[in-house]
């Protein structure tokens, strides 16, 4: 009886020194697009027998130029939200831990900051039905500021009228009636991104004959 008494101690003793809390995230690995902004719910788990009381948690970045975190959990049993901004190119962990505590190596988050797929298009100009012989400038609007910017006549994919422009405005001179396509093509070293905008061009006013 005092050996069995003594195992079930012993046992027990065990349990308690290994008992923790440890986060439970909703997700363990995720992908962010470059400046944007995430929220993950966590909660708070118990491994052990006995729960000797829950201290509120904060949450740490293994790498605060790639990924920033804010937020935590309060107490044990309720749902915490940590929020999550990309801050530039690469990977980095999310975990529980105080201010400059060292990374503890228990549960985490994953997170890997991915670019933004190249954008562009047109910005509408203040009209797309101008007089004959008005001159008009069309702009390209790129969140990429380092991206090549060619313009052309015709519907997209056309490359056979290339046009002059300075870069990412273009202005022409409504000399024809009728309708006209203008497209854009933005590039970059592993991104292409493409717009299109339609003109209609009014006929030119008829001059009245003078009467004599």
């Amino acid at each position: 009886m005092i050996r069995r008494g003594l195992l079930l101690a012993i046992l027990v003793s065990a349990l308690n020194a290994s008992a923790t809390w440890s986060p439970r995230f909703e997700t363990n690995d995720v992908g962010i697009l470059e400046g944007d902004t995430m929220v993950i719910t966590v909660r708070a788990r118990w491994s052990g027998l006995t729960d000797y009381g829950f201290s509120p948690w904060t949450f740490r970045s293994s790498d605060e130029t790639v990924a920033g975190v804010t937020g935590g959990l309060e107490k044990a049993g309720e749902t915490g939200y940590v929020t999550i901004k990309a801050k530039r190119l690469g990977s980095a962990d999310i975990y529980e831990g105080a201010a400059g505590s060292s990374y503890p190596g228990g549960p985490y988050v994953h997170i890997t900051v991915l670019p933004r797929p190249l954008e562009i298009h047109i910005a509408t100009p203040a009209t797309t039905t101008p007089a004959f012989g008005q001159h008009l400038t069309l702009t390209a609007v790129c969140q990429d500021s380092l991206a090549s910017i060619v313009w052309y006549a015709g519907h997209i994919g056309d490359t056979s009228h290339p046009l002059v422009s300075y870069g990412r405005e273009l202005t022409i001179t409504s000399d024809q009636p009728g309708e006209h396509f203008y497209w854009v093509l933005a590039r970059t070293s592993d991104a292409t991104a493409m717009d299109e905008v339609f003109i209609s061009v009014q006929e030119p006013a008829r001059r009245r004959a003078a009467r004599h």
